[in-house]
């Protein structure tokens, strides 16, 4: 029987697009295993159970992850891999792709050729929620950040975007 046990539990995810994660498996292993399960916890939506492959990329959907066809939600994903001892082994995942999208429709909608009072508003507005969501990817970086305050940060930047101007994103 393989010894599948992890030494160290490491990935990467990427998003192609806001509706997609390409979780791809970084770890070490005492031997390695063509697949194994992992979960992803969002906050408000049900635990979800994959399995991942270890040698390529394994695409997760939306209508996977929470069950529709949209962009994902912006927030802490909780990723968990069960180890061959039965130790949960936990890191997470801070998505901000649809924020990030939201930030980069602002900026190209900047009407560069507007007055410079008109240009300077813009770019106060675009810059405060760069701002943002540099903070918030400090504080996810940060070892001894509360997870409780990023929360409530990710809301308000949710708020800031809803409430900027040309900042859709689908």
């Amino acid at each position: 029987m393989a010894c599948n046990c992890i030494k160290e539990f490491a990935y990467t995810i990427t998003t192609p697009d806001c509706k997609h994660l390409l979780y791809q498996d970084n770890s070490t292993w005492v031997e390695v295993p063509e697949t194994y399960e992992i979960s992803i916890e969002i906050s408000g939506y049900p635990i979800k159970i994959f399995t991942v492959t270890t040698n390529s990329p394994t695409l997760i959907s939306a209508v996977q992850l929470i069950g529709i066809d949209q962009n994902l939600p912006t927030g802490i994903y909780c990723i968990k891999v069960t180890n061959c001892n039965g130790d949960i082994i936990q890191y997470d995942y801070l998505n901000l792709c649809t924020a990030e999208c939201s930030l980069s429709n602002l900026l190209s909608n900047l009407d560069l050729l507007c007055t410079n009072e008109e240009l300077e508003t813009q770019t106060k507005e675009y810059l405060n929620i760069k701002f943002w969501l540099d903070a918030i990817r400090a504080k996810f970086n940060c070892d001894w950040c509360a997870r409780g305050e990023l929360k409530l940060l990710i809301t308000a930047l949710q708020k800031k975007l809803s409430n900027a101007k040309n900042c859709k994103c689908s």
